[in-house]
């Protein structure tokens, strides 16, 4: 999420920080954030996750030959 959003969020009290994450991290970390409407079906939640990991499947097959990355 782009920092400048996030900063929106936190002057409204919709997010809060846990922790950063500095730049200089040799590791790459992310979080998938669901609402808490979305979790109230947890149907709708369950088949939103099962179609982003499909999504990160697919981009990791395809991303080293359109992109040159490497991953394991």
């Amino acid at each position: 999420m782009p920092s400048t959003l996030v900063k929106k969020l936190v002057a409204k009290d919709q997010v809060e920080i846990i922790a950063p994450i500095s730049d200089l991290v040799e590791m790459q970390a992310a979080g998938i954030y669901l609402s808490g409407k979305m979790m109230e079906n947890k149907d709708l939640a369950v088949r939103f996750l099962a179609g982003y990991i499909e999504s990160a499947r697919l981009l990791l097959q395809k991303c080293p030959q359109s992109c040159g990355h490497q991953y394991r």
